[in-house]
């Protein structure tokens, strides 16, 4: 579409040519933390992988990846920015990493729109890759005295899986635009920023319509667009 004097308006996709827009990358007005922020607290389906740590400090590289079909479930508490989350027995890849958090081990977890991961191939064919933040830190059980009040939390924002709870405590982190420039967070600006309390919804929406509505996507970029799309997705 054309703004004032023909001049194109911001946008990432010509949706009448398919083409990507040559502009200046702009991701908002929100500050990176404070985007970073929002992004970690509005989610509650991570990546996490976990690393063996030698005695010198350096990581052994043998890494333990979760299975981006099945992602770790927590929840991000805003004021330490620390983040919960349940590991489940009967899961491979969650023994090995509560047997690494038993050792000298750190830590990284992901957030963003890489949740589905069926939208991980449509967004490499579109050239563009949502916004996704990346904290490094260590994992660790949550001690027996404060379990209860951890699962009560998980409870009353309805994201208790039944899991065994650990913490991962946030050391440092990246967030990575859409144009896939790396911004290291300041963590004083990440702990001190402030959450909107929709985000939550709003990431919720997002995953029912990439999962469970996806015609009706397609039908509104027909109908209401008049753009003929075979698919449509959200993010």
């Amino acid at each position: 579409s054309a703004g004032e004097g023909g001049k194109k308006n911001p946008a990432m996709v010509d949706v009448e040519g398919g083409k990507i827009n040559e502009q200046t990358p702009e991701e908002g007005k929100l500050y990176v933390s404070e985007r970073a922020k929002n992004i970690f607290a509005a989610h509650h389906r991570f990546q996490l992988s976990t690393y063996n740590r030698l005695p010198d400090g350096r990581d052994d590289m043998t890494a333990i990846h979760s299975d981006p079909q099945e992602p770790i479930t927590g929840l991000m508490d805003p004021e330490s920015c620390n983040v919960v989350l349940q590991l489940h027995p009967e899961n491979r890849s969650h023994v090995q990493h509560m047997e690494n958090a038993t050792k000298l081990a750190s830590a990284a977890l992901i957030a963003g729109h890489l949740d589905p991961p069926p939208l991980i191939p449509i967004f490499s064919r579109v050239g563009l890759i949502p916004p996704v933040v990346r904290l490094v830190g260590d994992l660790s059980e949550v001690p027996e005295s404060e379990v209860a009040g951890v699962r009560e939390q998980l409870k009353s924002a309805g994201r208790d899986t039944g899991g065994k709870l650990f913490w991962f405590e946030v050391g440092g982190g990246i967030y990575q635009d859409t144009f896939e420039k790396q911004t290291p967070l300041a963590m004083r600006d990440f702990r001190a920023a402030f959450v909107d309390q929709l985000a939550s919804s709003q990431m919720q929406l997002i995953y029912l319509a990439n999962t469970k509505y996806l015609d009706d996507l397609t039908n509104f970029c027909k109908a209401f667009l008049g753009v003929p799309v075979e698919e449509a997705y959200l993010y």
